[in-house]
């Protein structure tokens, strides 16, 4: 998503929505059928992953610049030491930035109702501008004349508030130290590093 609503909150890039047709209108040209996937790992690129703008750290208050020093993410970009640990984007799921990103989107009514952004609580706000990135995409496939169907795909990690299932399966690639949502919490206050 960070490829369409990358420069802020509603500024859709209309360049990349265009390269996007022209490579859906190219495939179709060759018979080859395509998925649309909103992808996100560990929320986004600031976090150590993929998919979610930059800017909706900063919409919930945290400073990106500030993830590695306070252990929030780890960040290949401004990771230390060579070489990487291996596997190590996973681990930021249990981290304080992806955790908590994760948390707001699909839990924030009910664990962080008092977080607002724009005035608006931070679950409605995160989820309104990730289907609006998805209705700029549906709308410009359905304005190309030889559109057929259009689907999105993705399976996203839940947050601090379930710990079981497939997502479990991220715990076996943690680098450092891993938290349960009240630790997490709790350094994000500042409590412990």
């Amino acid at each position: 998503m960070e490829a369409i609503e990358h420069a802020g909150p509603g500024q859709y890039d209309e360049a990349y929505l265009d390269y996007l047709v022209q490579v859906i209108d190219k495939a179709r040209h060759y018979n080859i059928r395509l998925f649309i996937d909103p992808h996100q790992d560990v929320w986004g690129r600031l976090s150590g992953g993929d998919g979610a703008p930059g800017w909706t750290y900063e919409a919930v208050g945290f400073n990106p610049r500030n993830f590695t020093a306070t252990g929030a993410a780890i960040v290949h970009a401004t990771f230390g030491g060579e070489p990487l640990p291996r596997m190590i984007w996973p681990s930021n799921y249990t981290k304080l930035a992806a955790a908590t990103m994760f948390t707001l989107f699909f839990g924030g009514n009910d664990f962080a109702p008092l977080i607002k952004i724009e005035g608006e609580p931070a679950q409605d706000y995160l989820q309104r501008h990730f289907i609006d990135g998805l209705k700029q995409v549906a709308r410009r496939v359905k304005e190309s004349t030889q559109r057929r169907r259009l689907r999105f795909v993705q399976r996203a990690f839940d947050g601090l508030h379930r710990r079981e299932g497939p997502d479990a399966a991220h715990e076996h690639f943690a680098h450092g130290h891993r938290a349960d949502a009240v630790r997490v919490d709790a350094a994000g206050c500042g409590l412990f590093a």
